[in-house]
């Protein structure tokens, strides 16, 4: 649901944000919400939606968690890990349909010291 003054409007599929229950909301600035759900990333220009999944080439389709950086890059977590790929490259696959995003994965193989989303955060 986001809100335009002082009227609200509830968005879904329809309106095409990626399907399933939404697990997490970033919003960059003022013109960009990122939206994680269960069935993929979706972008929000404040007009409309872009919605990416593994059909073009995400690691996964359960988003928990988002982050943006200075570097043009789109940080994401999955109950595996967490991928990190640039915003320009999501940019093209909405573009072209038979474009996939590359991207880096971070798992426990890398180091990472736990996985919130699996209850080790490594946290104490």
């Amino acid at each position: 649901m986001f809100s335009t003054g002082s009227r609200f409007h509830a968005y879904s599929e329809p309106d095409g944000l990626a399907g399933g229950s939404v697990n997490a909301v970033h919003i960059e600035d003022k013109d960009t919400i990122w939206i994680g759900t269960a069935r993929g990333l979706s972008r929000f220009d404040g007009q409309r939606f872009v919605t990416w999944n593994t059909s073009n080439g995400l690691p996964g389709d359960r988003v928990q968690w988002i982050l943006t950086d200075r570097g043009d890059r789109i940080w994401l977590g999955y109950s595996t890990g967490v991928a990190y790929l640039s915003s320009s490259d999501l940019d093209r696959a909405a573009r072209d349909s038979s474009y996939r995003v590359s991207f880096q994965f971070l798992g426990d193989g890398d180091g990472l010291k736990g996985n919130p989303d699996r209850g080790n955060s490594g946290l104490t």
